[in-house]
Parts: structure tokens; sequence; C-alpha cells
């Protein structure tokens, strides 16, 4: 299977890559360092292991902190556009306040091609403030979807877990209020549970911890497989030492329960894996090397890649 690099337009140069007759558009809408150490980020794992990570993934780093690429992914086809995640949103809500910066999903959409009212599907891997930031319009009051023809999708566990707890915490639930519940209220929200179809050959796959209702997508066309991690995996360490919790996830002993049970799949001939906190473009091979797995990125410039 190879994917090949293509280009939207002469004057934007947005990259997007052929997954048999799928366009897939592999969009960053912010890169920071995480707060806190990596210690703190990951408790266990050890210094000597972070060495040999800076040297396989150097841009990853930023001194003592993780550095992070905060991603989504544009899937393109014949019977619509499906957006998977929609990144950390403006600066004036949650973390992107919080840091001072804003995500560049709108603009990089209008870069390659892809007006908002073009998008069919929406759909959620879960709801963590950095995959849901620009569910809504930053301009609209009352709220108005980002994406007003989109059917928005999410799993059924993940909505009723994170409603309950906005409604128990008011005030730690910032982003929950503005970004997600108002989607609810618009009509335009469907629950969907493991198995489900999001659009012809994407299917949604439990992988529950990192949230209590996490869920991958996994796509196929034209006998070839792509998984969308959502998180998963949050750092390619995970893929050879996968009982290495981050301090995010939820349930640590099912998040590497899920971590484990995913392996197979990822390391199956010809598997393409979207990291959204991987590095650029987030598309890229589980592969073995030196006696462990490691994560290998599509290039997204000058030639195919396969």
């Amino acid at each position: 299977m190879i994917l090949f690099v293509k280009r939207y337009n002469n004057e934007s140069f947005s990259d997007f890559m052929t997954f048999a007759d799928l366009e897939l558009v592999p969009v960053t809408d912010l890169v920071l360092p995480l707060p806190g150490s990596l210690s703190e980020r990951f408790p266990t794992v050890s210094a000597t292991e972070w060495a040999l990570y800076r040297r396989l993934y150097p841009d990853m780093f930023l001194g003592d902190q993780m550095r992070t690429r905060l991603g989504t992914l544009v899937v393109r086809g014949r019977d619509g556009i499906l957006l998977i995640d929609t990144g950390i949103g403006p600066g004036n809500v949650g973390l992107a306040r919080q840091f001072g910066m804003s995500g560049s999903l709108p603009a990089k959409l209008e870069e390659a091609g892809i007006a908002p009212e073009s998008i069919d599907t929406v759909y959620l891997t879960h709801l963590h403030q950095d995959h849901v930031g620009w569910n809504v319009r930053p301009d609209a009051a009352p709220p108005a979807p980002m994406f007003p023809n989109a059917r928005y999708l999410t799993h059924e566990a993940e909505w009723r877990h994170w409603s309950a707890f906005a409604q128990a915490q008011p005030e730690q639930a910032e982003v929950l209020r503005a970004n997600v519940l108002p989607l609810s209220g618009l009509g335009v929200l469907d629950l969907v549970t493991g198995g489900a179809t999001v659009a012809p050959g994407v299917t949604v796959l439990e992988t529950f911890g990192h949230s209590p209702g996490h869920t991958s997508l996994v796509i196929e066309a034209g006998g070839q497989r792509l998984v969308v991690l959502g998180d998963a995996f949050v750092h390619p360490l995970q893929l050879a030492e996968p009982g290495h919790a981050m301090a995010l996830d939820g349930d640590a002993e099912q998040a590497t329960a899920t971590r484990r049970r995913l392996l197979d799949l990822l390391t199956a001939e010809d598997v393409v894996v979207v990291g959204y906190h991987f590095p650029e473009p987030g598309l890229g091979r589980v592969v073995e090397e030196d006696g462990r797995l490691v994560w290998r990125p599509l290039a997204l410039a000058g030639s195919a890649a396969g």
C-alpha cells in the first residue's frame, strides 16, 4: 500500500494523501509544551528511557517538558467529508486561553479548500478539551455549530460521564459547557456505541481507559486499513511499553489493557496509524526496530511514501 503526496492548490500547498479512494488531510491545530515535567506526565518512565526517545523523536521534547501536537484528521470520500476531533479551539476558552494561544483549524481547513459547511460528520473520539475546541463558533451567541451541516457523533458512555461531571462540578467544566453540551440543545448530536458505522467504511472501536467512553476509529477502503487512535496512545514510547500510563489517563489500568489489546491491530502488515499527539503529519506505521516497536511517520513532502 502506498499513500501519495498531493496538493490542493498552488497557493496554499495544503498537503493531503490518498488512501484507496479516500483523501486524508492531517491538520495540526496547535503544537505546545504540556505543563509539568516529563516525570509528572509519565511517572513510570525512567531517565534512560527518555534519553532513547529524545533521540528517536527530538521534536516531541522541550527541555524537561513533552512537546505535543494537537491534531485532527479530515477524511474526504465520494459520500461526504468526515472531520475527526476539532482540536483545542480559539484562545478565549480553556487550555488555549491558559496558554495564551489559539488553534488554527479553521484557517487550515480554508487553506485546504474545505469549507465548514461542506463537512457532513464530526466524530469526537472523546471529550477532553483539546479534542472539542472548535465544535461551536467562537463568535456566536447563542451557540451555533462550527460545522453547520454536520452531525456530531461521540460514544454514549463518554457523553453520559462528562454531562454528569458538568452538572456536578460546573466550575471545572468551562469547556464542556461552552463547546460540548450545546451540541445536544442544537439538535446536532448523535450518540453511538462500539461497532457503529460513522461513514462508509468507518467503524467505531471502543478503546476505553484514557476517558470512560474513549473510542478510536477503524477506516477500511480498497482492502486497506487505517486506525485513528484518538488518545489511546499519546506518546510513541507506549508502543514499546504499553504499561507506561500517562497521568491524564482516567483509568490507568484500563488504558494499559486497551493499549496492549490494540498492538496486534496496529502492527498488522500495511496498517496506517493516526496518532494525534505523534510527530507531524501524525500518520505513520508501527514497526519493530532493534527488538522494540517504534513509530515511523509517513513523509508529507516531495514524493510518494510507502
